[in-house]
């Protein structure tokens, strides 16, 4: 066998032994010397619903309903829903759940 055979061989083995088992050996090792606990915060972001819609009102009831359920601050919540050719069913649902911004396109955009 030729050295350059072996070097190769040997080579490509600890490589892949780096990768697999030396890598992740050394950044737990270094975070349990250097690291540090993350930072606690209380701020949460705002997020953002939005929702598009195209007929089906009784899934849009059930829909708005279960965003309700949603464990997060209300006040950090924006609710949009995009009605795509809104129905007269659709705009008497979406009067139940004022805190919905509605967008709306007058015929359907497909």
């Amino acid at each position: 066998m030729s050295v350059l055979t072996w070097l190769c061989f040997w080579g490509a083995f600890l490589a892949l032994l780096w990768t697999y088992i030396g890598y992740p050996v050394a950044i737990f090792v270094l975070s349990k010397l250097f690291g540090r606990a993350p930072e606690k915060s209380d701020v949460l972001p705002t997020i953002s619903v939005v929702m598009a819609v195209r007929g089906q009102a009784d899934l849009l009831q059930k829909k708005l309903e279960n965003f309700r359920k949603l464990q997060y601050p209300k006040e950090k919540v924006e609710w949009i829903v995009v009605l795509d050719g809104p129905t007269l069913a659709q705009f008497a649902i979406l009067e139940h759940f004022p805190e919905v911004q509605v967008l709306y396109a007058e015929t359907p955009k497909g």
